[in-house]
């Protein structure tokens, strides 16, 4: 092509510039190939982990039920919780009152604190009586404490036994409470039975008062009587005194410290 002042110049190819353009679009597919590939990749892994998720949740499910299955089991068999026997049986003796307990000073005469063993009941209380005793209710074993007051001006009870049983179940330790088997109820010659009711420590509780009038000393005895249950445990508190020396509280107050030694010190397993 030649121009007005007669310089010459060179037409561009054109078929070049129709390449570079189809070059130019043939990376552009290219591309959108390659990114579409990438989105569909990701796309079915985020359905894969949405799934893998979907079944860890299942799963977790599975567990949760089968867990809620075991404690639904659990409670059908009842879900009651016992000291073990054999296991209290050795340390019994620790949760009966000791003098070290009370404010004002008391002693263990020789022979009085002794392990109630089954067959050293059976020897105190007869063969019928005591067979019977074992047999209804389960017992186990029990262990027994009785104190003297040291100084006998001392406003506080002259004397406080108190024992604790073990049986095989919580039914045997309730039935060992009811006036066909807890002996309180038996007023000892010259007692005279006052009242009987129920009261708030432990599982079950029932406190027992008991006098006995002397004509010839014009003087009244009493005698407070309060037993519990803890579980299959059964824990027994008694004391005497004249009527100017004792009152409930003083075989209360003790009754409810057992109470909490017992919750404390006691490992409790599930029933069988």
């Amino acid at each position: 092509m030649e121009n007005k002042q007669g310089t010459t110049y060179q037409e561009a190819p054109r078929r070049s510039s129709a390449l570079n353009i189809g070059v130019i679009i043939l990376v552009v597919l290219l591309l959108l190939v390659v990114i579409g590939g990438v989105g569909l990749f990701a796309l079915r892994s985020t359905a894969g982990g949405v799934a893998n998720l979907a079944e860890g949740a299942s799963q977790q499910l599975e567990t949760v039920g089968e867990v809620a299955g075991d404690v639904a089991n659990a409670a059908d068999i009842g879900g009651e919780q016992i000291a073990d026997p054999d296991r209290f049986m050795r340390v019994q003796g620790e949760y009966v009152l000791h003098p070290g307990d009370f404010d004002f000073p008391y002693y263990v005469e020789a022979g009085k604190e002794v392990r109630l063993a089954n067959s050293t009941l059976v020897l105190e209380v007869g063969q019928v009586e005591g067979k019977g005793y074992i047999n209804d209710t389960g017992r186990v074993d029990g262990w027994r404490l009785e104190m003297r007051r040291q100084n006998s001006a001392d406003f506080t009870p002259a004397i406080i036994v108190s024992s604790v049983e073990v049986f095989e179940t919580i039914g045997g330790a309730q039935l060992a409470l009811t006036p066909d088997y807890f002996h309180a109820y038996e007023a000892p010659d010259g007692y005279d039975l006052i009242s009987s009711e129920s009261c708030s420590i432990g599982d079950e509780c029932t406190l027992i008062v008991l006098d006995r009038f002397d004509a010839a000393a014009s003087l009244t005895t009493l005698r407070y009587d309060v037993a519990f249950t803890y579980h299959n445990i059964l824990v027994w508190v008694s004391g005497r005194g004249l009527d100017v020396e004792i009152n409930e509280n003083d075989v209360l107050e003790p009754a409810q410290m057992l109470l909490e030694r017992l919750q404390n010190g006691v490992d409790l397993v599930a029933a069988n």
